[in-house]
């Protein structure tokens, strides 16, 4: 259902996806919530447990009576984060004691995102002592409203989620693969025995992820590291909060789907009241939405992928090994595409140096003054060198 939110295990360097055109056009059903003949419109907001639009005030308040507000997204879709922002602002006026949780930043990044919410470093000092180009790498541009007026307030944003690169090392070779000190940064304890989510996983991986992962076990094990270790940073704040804070997470949307990603994964650490929403566009390819899947969903224009000029355009498994990072799609009209580059090619260098994981490629990529890379690419067994291009001046 979504597993463009999957961890970045499987990601799309590029940002945005083309929507290809037909000469004859099929009229799609109405967007309906299962079991209901509604058909639902952008700015519809439905409660799913007694399948009603409500208004967005009734949503606020019934939100602001959560301990924890869980709101998904699609890391590229502008819409999703427009309406993120509106709820926390909504939230806010309830009650100014508000925290931002976010998937976006590793718990080592804590001491950043306190200096930038109390205002003592820039946002160019921010994004540098974050490292956001390589551990996120989702244009900045996406999350700028929402940090920007949770600084203006001064409001507590906390990361909560496990260096990628550890999380990229056990989807190669599992958690028992890790050094001790890579364990540390993980959640200590991870529940295996979820057997409806290990399915969800699994259903995600067989359709959209494989590629060169070694096998499902390790990338599920990389999963519920993320997952797991977003859970047990919830619950530190929980323990450590006053009874009049309400804690705001913003993540992909397949975290918090049926709930059992980070939702009751917190759940089982510490007992809280909490709701999930996730914004659904109008155009959402499955025209029934599973009322199970979130205690709200608020129906949005059709998707709008944020697209930026200097991403590459590949999407390409994250799990890179001696072999290079396998390229499981290519984004028409891209760089890559243009470029030549295809599905299972294999892509070993950039600028004469070698890619070990996906951050060699969002390095390059945000170089403002150069303008051509040269890229190495296996393919078929033959090594090609193939330049790729961006116009000057964009970034």
């Amino acid at each position: 259902m979504f597993g463009s939110s999957f961890f970045k295990i499987a990601f799309f360097v590029s940002i945005g996806l083309a929507m290809g055109c037909a000469t004859t056009k099929k009229i799609a059903p109405p967007l309906t919530l299962e079991g209901s003949s509604q058909s639902l419109q952008p700015g519809d907001i439905v409660n799913t447990r007694t399948g009603k639009t409500i208004s967005r005030q009734t949503l606020i308040d019934d939100l602001s009576e959560a301990k924890v507000i869980y709101v998904g997204e699609t890391h590229t879709d502008i819409e999703d984060h427009r309406i993120q922002k509106e709820i926390i602002e909504g939230l806010y006026q309830q009650n100014p004691h508000l925290i931002i949780a976010m998937e976006m930043f590793p718990r080592g990044a804590q001491s950043a995102l306190d200096q930038y919410s109390q205002g003592m470093i820039d946002e160019t000092k921010f994004l540098e002592k974050t490292d956001w180009n390589v551990v996120w790498g989702y244009p900045f541009q996406l999350y700028r409203g929402i940090l920007s007026w949770a600084r203006d307030r001064q409001l507590k944003m906390v990361g909560l989620n496990a260096p990628p690169a550890v999380v990229r090392k056990i989807a190669r070779d599992g958690v028992s693969s890790l050094s001790p000190k890579d364990r540390e940064q993980i959640a200590a304890k991870m529940n295996f025995a979820d057997f409806a989510h290990r399915a969800y996983v699994k259903q995600q991986y067989e359709q959209h992820l494989k590629g060169n992962i070694k096998n499902f076990e390790s990338f599920y094990e990389a999963q519920l590291a993320w997952e797991e270790t977003m859970a047990e940073t919830l619950a530190e704040i929980l323990n450590s909060t006053n009874p009049a804070d309400r804690i705001v997470v913003l993540l992909g949307k397949g975290h918090i789907v049926h709930k059992f990603g980070v939702p009751q994964r917190t759940l089982d650490k510490v007992v809280h009241e909490y709701k999930t929403i996730i914004p659904i566009p109008v155009d959402y390819s499955d025209r029934s939405i599973d009322p199970h899947i979130a205690d709200y969903i608020w129906v949005t224009k059709k998707s709008t992928e944020f697209k930026h000029p200097r991403m590459l355009g590949v999407m390409v498994n994250a799990s890179a090994g001696e072999k290079g990072l396998e390229v499981m799609g290519v984004i028409p009209d891209s760089a890559a595409d243009k470029a030549g580059i295809k599905k299972g090619d294999i892509l070993h260098k950039l600028d004469g140096s070698t890619i070990n994981g996906i951050e060699d490629i969002h390095k390059a990529m945000t170089q403002k003054d150069k303008t051509t890379h040269k890229l190495v690419i296996e393919r078929r067994g033959k090594e090609l060198e193939l330049p790729v291009t961006f116009l000057p001046g964009k970034n």
